[in-house]
């Protein structure tokens, strides 16, 4: 059992590593039906213009990160993201912030 523990929380661990967090200036929102798409400034994680971060605007607090972005754009602040795997044209994230 005690195995099985120390393997379990390896892997957690493994996973959350390969987690990235981006921080950079917003390029561009492109709110999309239910959804908003959106590029970062020289982000590592999208290397053409064809890739995008990803969410749905289906809660209120998804509703408060398409604000954060809107306002991060106007006023030239950088935001962060963080998805779990940097890959594919649409990453999906799973939190965005703005530190002042």
């Amino acid at each position: 059992m005690k195995k099985a523990s120390i393997l379990l929380f390896l892997f957690i661990l493994s996973a959350e590593s390969l987690a990235v967090t981006n921080i950079g200036l917003v390029d561009r929102i492109y709110p999309s039906g239910e959804s908003v798409k959106f590029r970062l400034k020289e982000d590592s994680c999208n290397g053409s213009l064809n890739e995008y971060y990803e969410f749905a605007l289906d809660s209120e607090i998804k509703k408060a990160w398409f604000s954060i972005l809107l306002s991060a754009a106007a006023t030239g602040a950088e935001v962060a993201v963080r998805v779990e795997v940097c890959e594919g044209n649409r990453k999906s994230i799973d939190y965005l912030y703005q530190d002042f």
